[in-house]
Parts: C-alpha cells; structure tokens; sequence
C-alpha cells in the first residue's frame, strides 16, 4: 500500500476591520493577526476577507 502525502492549506479568515488596523494607527497589532497578514503577504496562506 502506497502511502499519500497530505497537504493542509492555512487559510485565516479575517473580518474587515482587522484588516484596517494596518492602516489606522490604533496601537499594536494582535500577535495572532501579524503572524496571519505575514503569512498571507508571503505565500504561505491565505487570507480571505470579505468586503464591507
């Protein structure tokens, strides 16, 4: 029997706002939404975030 190799996608979903905060100074960012945008920005997963 052939082992198969699994491949799991990130995929972080993100509501509008969070995305905003890159734009508006509003402190710093959530430790968990700078490893997402930085992920996202790299290739590494994807970021979904619906319009307004």
């Amino acid at each position: 029997m052939a082992s198969s190799a699994q491949t799991h996608a990130n995929i972080f979903v993100l509501d509008t706002s969070a995305l905003l905060r890159l734009y508006l100074a509003d402190g710093p960012l959530p430790p968990s939404l700078e490893l997402a945008i930085q992920r996202g920005c790299s290739g590494d997963a994807l970021l979904l975030i619906p319009d307004l």
